[in-house]
């Protein structure tokens, strides 16, 4: 009884590997896009809080406990504050751009206030064919067109709102992972590059 012939096997062209190996990283990195400012601002955070990490892992019964005090004492003492800021900041564009659009704040005013404290400039840039007039005229129309631009943009913030918090809540997250598994990952890094 003759033994079974082993199956033929097909060799790929050279330049198959190569462009399979593209594809998978390209196709990685698309999956990764939406969530890559959250990895580097927890590995940003993770580098800046693992002195005190490493004073709390001692004291606070071991890398889990010391990790989640680091996490808390991060979100709290720069997460929290970066929304609030934000959130005041957006606050205040808004009350401005509504305040333009009613009337109550002039954006030519500077202008004006200038040329009458300094009649000089005005009539130096009268002389050279400027018109003050003109430019509070376009200053006047810029900024009306700039805030509602702005105001427009204020629902589409609002929109992302919840896409922030998640990604804030991931960055989080991941802070914590990267403070707890610091040194395997650092192993790993040491033995995956070629130094």
């Amino acid at each position: 009884m003759n033994a079974p012939d082993p199956p033929e096997t097909v060799e790929a062209p050279p330049y198959v590997l190569p462009a399979v190996l593209i594809l998978v990283t390209l196709a990685f990195i698309l999956l990764i896009l939406d969530f890559y400012k959250a990895i580097v601002w927890a590995f940003v955070f993770a580098l800046l809080a693992y002195p005190l990490y490493t004073r709390l892992r001692g004291r606070a019964g071991g890398r889990g406990a010391a990790a989640g005090l680091t996490t808390v004492v991060v979100v709290l003492l720069v997460l929290l504050p970066a929304i609030g800021f934000g959130t005041i900041l957006a606050r205040q564009a808004t009350d401005v751009v509504q305040g333009i659009q009613d009337g109550e704040i002039d954006p030519a005013a500077p202008v004006r206030w200038i040329t009458e404290q300094v009649p000089r400039l005005s009539r130096w840039l009268e002389s050279v064919g400027v018109k003050v007039g003109d430019i509070e005229s376009q200053l006047s129309g810029s900024i009306s067109s700039g805030g509602e631009l702005v105001a427009s943009q204020v629902f589409v913030l609002g929109q992302g709102a919840l896409r922030t918090s998640l990604l804030l809540a991931l960055t989080a997250y991941l802070l914590f992972f990267f403070l707890y598994d610091a040194r395997r990952i650092l192993r790993f890094i040491q033995q995956a590059l070629p130094i």
